[in-house]
């Protein structure tokens, strides 16, 4: 039976909407090149760090635009995670003995404290690589026994080392720190086993090695590799996890494990005989998608390209060779080292570098001739190949809302700015330019997560080359939309469309449960379509 439901509500509203960023807050820090961070978003606050020649620890209220510094003396560092409502970091305050220990905050002064001195005295513990499983926060820190496997579940007590993997003082080195069927797996060595594959249910009883797989002292994984990519390790993918281990007979290789010492095998020799595969990346290069593996992979014959693997030895294979530069005698430019893969409405969506147009946005649909280049953003044919200065227009990553992805790119004639696509070259565009000219309104480290969204805003620091750098917003929500098949239709997908004046639409809705809301008018012109199984809403009430 034909379902078609068509709803029209009349609203009368007025709508407010910025075409350019708002100022949120100035700090008139502009003499110093104030470097600032996010932590997270808590409780409908902006938990941040900003930093000059001292960092501050501030909770910024969203609802009513109030900050206050949480500790003016302490120096927090990027990795954090929220556990049961509270932001767990690494933090370092001079009344504290001057050490790096693990802290805790719930956004007020009185929830702002360091949670155990790890590493009692000055010592640092440095709590890292942390991992959420079981509402217990797994990390490796640093104490009287070496860098070991930790928990804590936020409070004092509960913060304790789960085992001294490498006895005595020595460390173990934890890291990777991964889920599979309620078990954390991760690398960690010791002085009979090198640097293996563990695996813990966070009992110390329950903490042992699944396989040594590069047999002997041998390590099938160093520890230094962690900064290498290290904690973009595992990819579970069905019942299995893959990952990256070293053996004398294959080098570096990607293997797969079931949790058992005979289900953790060989998945593929991409590169031949004992060279390796590994790309040696420390930026994210894999993800998957639809129970596939993408990453990047280096076969000895078409350097470091786009691989995929569904976890079977002939679902394992070049997806593309984007640089085909193959005959360089120089390996590294045959490289179009894929790195930062992101899924967006079905695609992933990655940077890539090809000799002719520099390092670029690509994306994916898991097929060969479906792995294009998705806008030639800076022209210039000395973008380089791995640098984020300089011409580049390469981005750090996609920070995705709604409909729409958003990054910021340098195209050579802006500087970099943010630019929002939904995903085609026509819907990719400079969403705003805050600093006029040449000059960038964001350095070149700025990546995804210094970004964050609260009602339908960005909220983000930038330079605008007046006051120097500050809290910015941004809305999100547009003027008009113009929307138009094939691009825009909808197919087996939940959507919501928003203007603050009007939407024209000709579109297609299939098998979906869509909502147009504009602040005063909706046209559904001749094309618009709705099909059997959908469910379609229209309504006058702007981006509210």
């Amino acid at each position: 039976m034909t379902r078609y439901y068509f709803l029209l509500l009349i609203l009368l509203k007025t709508i407010s909407y910025a075409q350019n960023p708002t100022l949120v807050k100035d700090f008139n820090f502009a003499p110093y090149g104030v470097s600032s961070t996010f932590l997270n978003l808590l409780n409908n606050n902006l938990i941040l760090r900003y930093n000059i020649y001292n960092s501050y620890l501030s909770n910024f209220n969203i609802s009513t635009q109030n900050f206050q510094n949480l500790n003016s003396n302490l120096y927090t560092f990027k990795e954090s995670i929220l556990l049961n409502n509270v932001l767990l970091f690494n933090g370092f305050d001079g009344n504290t003995n001057d050490s790096r220990e693990l802290w805790r905050t719930d956004g007020t002064v009185e929830g702002t404290y360091m949670v155990k001195d790890i590493n009692i005295g000055t010592g640092n513990s440095d709590s890292k690589n942390y991992k959420i499983l079981n509402n217990i926060c797994y990390f490796s820190a640093t104490s009287s026994n070496g860098r070991e496997l930790w928990r804590t579940d936020g409070t004092a007590n509960g913060t304790y080392e789960v085992k001294n993997i490498n006895a005595g003082s020595a460390s173990s080195d934890p890291f990777g720190f991964e889920e599979l069927n309620g078990i954390l797996y991760f690398f960690a060595k010791n002085s009979i086993n090198g640097g293996e594959l563990w695996r813990s249910d966070g009992t110390e009883s329950g903490t042992y090695i699944v396989k040594d797989i590069c047999a002997g002292s041998c390590s099938s994984m160093e520890s230094t590799w962690e900064r290498l990519g290290g904690k973009y390790v595992f990819t579970k993918i069905g019942n299995n996890l893959l990952f990256y281990a070293y053996t004398d007979q294959y080098g570096l290789e990607l293997w797969k494990t079931d949790g058992t010492p005979q289900g953790t095998i060989l998945l593929k020799d991409i590169n031949n005989g004992s060279s390796t595969s590994y790309n040696f990346s420390n930026e994210p290069a894999q993800i998957e998608h639809n129970g596939i593996l993408y990453f990047a992979a280096l076969d000895g014959i078409n350097g470091i390209e786009l691989w995929r693997s569904d976890g079977t030895v002939e679902g394992t294979y070049l997806l593309k060779d984007i640089n085909t530069n193959n005959s360089d005698p120089n390996p590294v430019n045959r490289d179009s080292f894929p790195t930062y893969f992101n899924v967006f409405n079905g695609k992933i969506y990655f940077i890539a570098f090809h000799p002719t147009f520099g390092r670029e946005i690509w994306y994916t649909d898991g097929t060969n001739a479906g792995t294009q280049m998705l806008m030639n953003i800076n022209s210039s044919t000395s973008n380089e190949r791995f640098s984020s200065s300089g011409p580049v227009s390469n981005c750090k990553g996609f920070f995705i809302k709604n409909d729409r992805f958003y990054f910021t790119m340098d195209n050579g004639i802006n500087g970099r700015e943010m630019w929002s696509s939904n995903g085609t070259l026509s819907g990719t565009s400079m969403l705003f330019e805050l600093n006029l000219g040449s000059a960038s309104s964001f350095n070149t480290y700025i990546d995804y997560t210094d970004i964050v969204t609260f009602e339908n805003k960005l909220y983000f620091f930038a330079n605008d080359g007046i006051i120097g750098t500050a809290l910015w917003s941004y809305d999100l929500c547009s003027n008009n939309l113009l929307l138009i098949s094939p691009n825009d239709d909808f197919t087996n997908t939940t959507a919501i469309k928003k203007a603050s004046i009007s939407i024209s639409a000709n579109n297609q809705i299939n098998n979906s449960n869509v909502i147009y809301s504009a602040g005063s008018k909706i046209e559904l012109n001749n094309g618009f379509n709705i099909q059997s199984g959908s469910v379609f809403k229209a309504q006058i009430s702007g981006c509210n």
